[in-house]
């Protein structure tokens, strides 16, 4: 074979830039595609778990993170900052809530009994209140551990937040109480 002769053998080299840019956008195609579809099963899964046919309400995450919470006049980091401290209590502040919504229930339920037991709706008012005493006192913690890091200027934005949410900018009507 002399330096001219090409083997016959071999075949013909194929762009290696053509398959690869088809394996990444392959990929990147699979990932969105479970991500998506776990996404969907997380939404199937919460429906059929929960027991009123939705993810349950979480009243911290709405009334400090919701549109017009307390804390969304804070800066981005502030508030980031904020939303971890909410988040690392949430599994506290869900059981609370949740006794909370128990203890109303219960309420309800004693104001309805026939016959009437005035005890019992008594016991169910003092229920309601331990549990309503020892939500705030937690929700307290949680503003007092998440004003302790803001400058001033942050503190005013949440303090802000907070009456928005309590109705006392007037927006409600009840005016200032």
């Amino acid at each position: 074979m002399t330096e001219t002769e090409t083997p016959q053998s071999a075949p013909p080299e194929k762009p290696q830039e053509n398959k690869s840019w088809f394996a990444r956008r392959m990929g990147l195609i699979l990932v969105l595609s479970l991500a998506v579809n776990l996404f969907f099963v997380g939404l199937v899964a919460g429906r059929i778990l929960s027991p009123h046919g939705g993810p349950p309400p979480f009243v911290p995450t709405a009334m400090f993170g919701g549109p017009g919470g307390a804390y969304e006049g804070l800066g981005v980091d502030y508030r980031n900052r904020a939303f971890r401290k909410l988040e690392d209590r949430s599994g506290e502040l869900r059981g609370q809530f949740s006794s909370l919504r128990e203890a109303r229930e219960a309420v309800t339920e004693a104001m309805l009994a026939e016959p009437f037991d005035r005890d019992r709706l008594a016991e169910a008012f003092a229920e309601l209140r331990a549990a309503s005493e020892q939500t705030q006192a937690s929700l307290h913690e949680l503003l007092a551990d998440t004003a302790e890091g803001l400058p001033a200027e942050e503190r005013q934005s949440l303090l802000r937040g907070l009456s928005r949410r309590h109705g006392r900018d007037g927006r409600d009507g009840r005016g200032d109480h």
